[in-house]
């Protein structure tokens, strides 16, 4: 049976002005997912410091979101960076150094990348997260409940690039990539990136409505 779609899109979103680069799609989404997990963790944050009596909650979880927003993405891109050097491409690396940080030429790996999340988050807490009332098990707990929308778009990122290709189909739903990341010649494939997009959405959903923050 052929397949229901062939997908072959444009990579890049949006041509930057003056910069002359490229802002593609799998920025953009990488970028949105963060965002609606920041905002959700802002939610918990403000809920968990009023129920803590703090005064002026919402300015002091506001303060502390924006700021573990940053160690979240700071340490999201470092690990998975590093990750996809050291699992990867590590010979290609050491010949051109300098690619280390040209992280616009793509390759994150995202299993570097939880590594990373969670040596920032180490970070954050011995730094920053003291002056607040909540563990590191407990900032642990938030990220949790939250990171789940964040891979809902990464993995939605993954489909617009063609990459993390599933295995061969004949299923109506298969689509065929018309110019896979890893080189490999088009065929009907099961679109594995929307099947875990779907599967994190449903974690993400499920935690919303069951995560409760202890005080």
């Amino acid at each position: 049976m052929l397949a229901s779609l062939f997908w072959d899109p444009d990579l890049v979103f949006f041509q930057l002005p003056l910069l002359g680069r490229p802002l593609v799609w799998y920025g953009v989404l990488f970028a949105l997912g963060f965002f609606l997990s920041f905002l959700r963790i802002k939610r918990l944050l403000a809920n968990r410091m009023a129920e803590s009596a703090i005064k002026d909650f919402k300015k002091s979880a506001s303060l502390y979101a924006d700021r573990l927003l940053w160690a979240e993405v700071i340490g999201t891109l470092i690990g998975a960076r590093i990750g996809h050097i050291l699992f990867y491409d590590l010979a290609y690396y050491k010949a051109h150094p300098g690619e280390i940080i040209a992280i616009w030429h793509g390759g994150l790996a995202s299993h570097g990348g939880v590594i990373g999340i969670l040596a920032a988050l180490l970070l954050f807490h011995r730094w920053v997260g003291r002056r607040y009332p909540l563990s590191f098990l407990r900032l642990v707990d938030l990220m949790a409940v939250s990171v789940p929308i964040a891979c809902v778009f990464i993995r939605l990122g993954n489909f617009m690039n063609q990459e993390i290709l599933g295995t061969l189909s004949n299923l109506p739903w298969a689509v065929v990539f018309g110019h896979p990341a890893d080189g490999s010649l088009p065929a009907p494939r099961h679109p594995v990136q929307l099947y875990e997009a779907l599967a994190y959405l449903d974690i993400f959903i499920f935690l919303y409505f069951a995560y409760r923050l202890p005080a």
